[in-house]
């Protein structure tokens, strides 16, 4: 009897040990975070800085830390500043953030970028529409017309020229326009300065465009158009065939096979696990918080973020791996994702 009394008692004391070891090593980790970071984040207006607002309040509410949003109208502006540790985390999208880390075009001076995946997020629906009157009915259709140009948004002009690949065309069969900025493209379908452009269907000239005299129509870049799409993600590879139901001209009966494409958090690799690791941790916890606070947020979850089908081509931080790990939700499905990525990386930064 008092063998089993010993026994019980050790048992107790090993276990209010342990827990008071988590205790103060979770203490520990909370005390070391800094009280304010930043994240950059596109221009004021878009959905994406009206994310940010949303993942503010999750990780301020859910974490010690502070969150400083920094806007960009260029995604050097978003993305450079991980690189120089003026910025912890970068809201981008996942086009954006593939050619930042592999050190492609605009990038090609920096060379590939160890930038790692903090959060997937809601994937954009895109598409290139068109005027609905006009006699461009496919991206084979779009030979000798005004395609814009985006100098300072290469994922922008890249992701355009897939669409052009897509219907067997490059930029010598087509009229490229430069202009400023992504609103200055969607601004002439308007005022036909441009035949197409890149845009989500609630952009608020495509609205408009439909509303007025000319409709919309939305060039269609079916699934099963195989070879279409391997000359297509051949330019932009982070593009991927989608079903669009939501938006002018589209609706559940007549949906729009357009585009799809992923977004996320990203981080330098460098940065601090526990960092990282409370990030994600406020991304899952604050979700009820942040979903209402803009329609995109719903389409944030833990499971959007887990979702392989739709991951970027970029690894995630091991602080984000950690804390997925920790509540149980990463598989070997995952983890088989995650070291092709990690993998790849590293053939990309010759290590």
């Amino acid at each position: 009897m008092k063998k089993k009394l010993w026994f019980k008692l050790a048992v107790v004391t090993a276990l209010v040990f342990l827990s008071g070891a988590f205790f103060v090593a979770n203490v520990d980790a909370q005390e070391n975070l800094p009280k304010l970071i930043t994240m950059t984040s596109y221009p004021e207006g878009t959905a994406a800085y009206n994310w940010t607002a949303g993942f503010r309040q999750a990780i301020e509410e859910f974490s010690p830390m502070k969150i400083r949003v920094e806007a960009f109208g260029a995604d050097i502006g978003r993305l450079l500043p991980l690189k120089t540790g003026d910025s912890e985390l970068a809201c981008v999208s996942g086009g954006a953030a593939f050619i930042f880390a592999q050190g492609l075009w605009d990038w090609k001076k920096y060379g590939p970028q160890p930038i790692k995946l903090v959060w997937a997020g809601w994937r954009t629906q895109v598409g290139t529409p068109v005027r609905g009157d006009s006699d461009i009915m496919t991206p084979a259709d779009l030979k000798g017309k005004k395609i814009p140009f985006v100098p300072g948004g290469i994922a922008v002009s890249k992701s355009l020229e897939a669409v052009l690949a897509f219907g067997g065309l490059t930029w010598d069969d087509v009229k490229m326009v430069k202009v400023s900025s992504m609103r200055a493209q969607l601004a002439g379908i308007l005022d036909g300065t441009v035949d197409t452009c890149f845009a989500v269907p609630f952009a608020p000239p495509i609205q408009a465009l439909a509303s007025g005299p000319h409709g919309v129509r939305w060039l269609p870049m079916p699934k099963n158009d195989i070879e279409g799409w391997k000359r297509a993600q051949a330019v932009a590879p982070w593009l991927r065939p989608d079903n669009v139901t939501v938006g002018p001209g589209l609706s559940k009966e007549k949906p729009g096979q357009i585009i799809g494409y992923p977004n996320g958090i990203w981080v330098y690799e460098t940065l601090g696990e526990d960092i990282v690791y409370a990030v994600a941790k406020a991304m899952h916890l604050g979700y009820n918080v942040m979903k209402d606070m803009h329609p995109d947020l719903k389409r944030w979850s833990i499971d959007v973020a887990l979702d392989s089908n739709w991951l970027p081509e970029i690894p995630y931080h091991d602080g984000t791996v950690k804390y997925f790990k920790e509540i149980g939700r990463w598989t070997p499905e995952l983890e088989k994702w995650q070291q092709a990525q990690v993998k790849n990386q590293q053939k990309h930064l010759g290590r």
